[in-house]
């Protein structure tokens, strides 16, 4: 096992930016995953005629919209990683907080 240091990125505007520039594309893609999974869970409705409450924790549902709200969910989960990220490099950059 290698003793390594971790060393941290130079927070600068550039970073911030391309960091913002991160969080916006992962925001759009969280966005179209959604639409995915809502036209999923219209689909099924329309197929299965459901005209009451769709009930999420009907198993054939889950099989029909899995693979949408397995995307949908690793999309959520990228773009608050990406919002973290760009959080911690605002707060880190020197330049912005003398600017503030």
């Amino acid at each position: 096992m290698k003793n390594t240091i971790k060393v941290s990125p130079v927070w600068t505007k550039d970073l911030v930016a391309r960091r913002a520039a991160e969080f916006l594309r992962f925001e759009q893609a969280m966005r179209e995953a959604q639409l995915d999974y809502r036209g999923a869970c219209a689909r099924f409705i329309r197929k299965n005629r459901i005209e009451v409450r769709l009930d999420t924790s009907d198993e054939k549902f889950r099989r029909a919209t899995r693979k949408q709200f397995l995307a949908f969910h690793a999309a959520k989960r990228s773009f608050y990683n990406a919002k973290r990220r760009l959080q911690t490099a605002v707060r880190n950059c020197a330049e912005l907080a003398r600017a503030i």
